[in-house]
């Protein structure tokens, strides 16, 4: 009798583990919750594609919640299985966005991702404009803000306000006064230059005293500022009163141009 009591909880103790062990593969089968998801790509970085594949990894899910959008919480565009999404047509632009991921199963959902970001590639401009070029930055980095112009002609003069936050990004005074914080480059490097600093803005003015330049696709300037401690996006935006005047005929004239770019800058190691 004993010997029959032995075999019998033997063969118990098999059948539990068999039962339990059952579909440990993922999917759900085995009865957890699917597992936090973890991003691969892309995450803070630029991008040289606006059609991306979005990459991540968890267990257990059959299917997960994608979340894109260009605000901190972005909103839920789509369901898929597979554990990565390509859109179906392009993203934006020069724009920063930001991605999350939540498993699903039979039984429930994981907890939400942490929430990545990164940037698109940047479009050329059809039309007179001054673009800031993106970049990758390290905390606590000194490092060039560099801005662009396209399809100018003629210029005799550009002033430029930029704005940023002053909790993300400080502008570092060099040679005292801020001498040389401002560096005029390319087509405007022969120009005269005045900065004038306040909180959480800057205005650059460059004058050519000799004959007006053309900017088909040059780099026009460099500012210097340092990144803060931590990860995160930052951005620099170019003021709307921000203006270039060119020389046409024996005319000096104020030109349209397209000032709507925002310098992102993603700071993190």
């Amino acid at each position: 009798m004993k010997r029959k009591t032995v075999v019998s909880i033997f063969l118990l103790l098999v059948w539990l583990t068999v039962a339990c062990s059952s579909g440990d593969g993922g999917g759900g089968g085995n009865g957890a919750l699917p597992s936090l998801p973890q991003l691969l790509s892309p995450t803070r970085t630029i991008l040289t594609t606006l059609t991306p594949t979005f990459r991540w990894t968890s267990n257990f899910a059959t299917s997960y919640d994608f979340y894109l959008g260009q605000i901190p919480d972005p909103p839920k565009v789509t369901s898929p299985s597979a554990q990565q999404y390509t859109p179906a047509s392009n993203l934006e632009p020069g724009q920063l966005y930001y991605w999350r991921v939540v498993g699903k199963n039979a039984l429930g959902d994981s907890p939400s991702s942490v929430t990545s970001y990164f940037v698109t590639p940047e479009a050329n401009p059809p039309g007179p404009a001054l673009q800031i070029r993106d970049a990758v930055v390290t905390p606590n980095t000194q490092f060039f803000v560099t801005v662009k112009g396209w399809n100018l002609t003629g210029v005799m003069g550009i002033e430029l306000t930029l704005e940023y936050n002053e909790s993300e990004l400080e502008l570092v005074n060099i040679g005292g006064n801020y001498e040389n914080t401002f560096q005029p480059m390319g087509p405007m490097s022969g120009s005269l230059l005045i900065g004038v600093v306040r909180p959480g803005s800057v205005t650059v003015t460059m004058s050519l005293i000799q004959d007006p330049v053309d900017i088909p696709n040059n780099e026009i300037l460099r500012v210097t500022f340092r990144s803060k401690n931590g990860s995160y996006p930052a951005k620099i935006t170019i003021e709307n009163t921000s203006s270039i005047i060119a020389k046409v005929g024996n005319n000096l004239i104020t030109i349209d141009f397209d000032k709507s770019d925002q310098g992102h800058f993603l700071i993190g190691s």
